[in-house]
């Protein structure tokens, strides 16, 4: 469903990117490295939030340059305070179903498995740090899509909400292509199939997912 080739895209000496090929299936995918490794700008690109300037991404056959970055199909929860901050929780929800009038959303049962109020006046600055990504993960999840990238997703959630929102991904979305970059280990061995390590701006290793395996794997390349 997605295929990379040669892609590229440097911020600095040190920040972005580099020579990333890899064809994505439908499945769950796991994405590690150390922070600086380049895990959120894959992503980022992948969704066409962020340009690239060499290579290719092609997405269900279609270069998602050319298709205008269409995201209709994708869902991207990154770790960026992205929503406006001076609007309301309810005006986000009204804002998000007003766009998406053609289109069933599943709010009601997301809000509920994450304890939110979707219909709550407070307004998104102030939120905290837990709540905001519980919004973001609603708005994600509130409505089908093939591919999801979940950039540390949990971050900021208690305990409870994390094994929540993974056990909602492994039992609801088993026919989509899932990349969940996370520094939580335990998550990607519990959720993930195949697991990318970057390091360096590159794909250092790709491994299977077996039990305690993968930490490791992941352990061994840092010593």
């Amino acid at each position: 469903m997605i295929k990379i080739e040669n892609l590229s895209k440097m911020f600095d000496d040190i920040s972005g990117v580099k020579n990333i090929t890899y064809n994505f299936e439908k499945g769950f995918y796991g994405l590690l490295g150390k922070n600086g490794s380049g895990k959120s700008t894959l992503l980022k690109l992948i969704s066409g939030i962020t340009f690239y300037n060499d290579g290719k991404i092609i997405i269900n056959d279609l270069n998602n340059k050319e298709n205008n970055f269409n995201l209709e199909r994708i869902a991207l929860v990154s770790g960026d305070k992205d929503l406006p901050e001076t609007i309301k929780v309810f005006e986000v929800f009204k804002l998000a179903r007003f766009i998406n009038k053609d289109r069933k959303d599943d709010f009601d049962k997301i809000s509920d498995l994450l304890d939110i109020d979707i219909h709550s006046k407070k307004y998104i600055k102030e939120l905290s740090t837990g709540m905001y990504q519980k919004i973001k993960l609603c708005l994600a999840f509130g409505y089908q899509r093939d591919i999801y990238l979940l950039d540390e997703i949990t971050l900021g959630l208690d305990p409870i909400s994390c094994e929540d929102i993974i056990s909602f991904i492994k039992n609801n979305l088993q026919d989509k292509l899932i990349i969940f970059s996370s520094h939580k280990l335990e998550e990607i061995r519990d959720l993930c199939n195949e697991v990318i390590v970057l390091n360096n701006n590159r794909i250092e290793k790709v491994f299977k997912v077996k039990d305690s395996q993968v930490f490791e794997k992941y352990a061994e390349l840092y010593k």
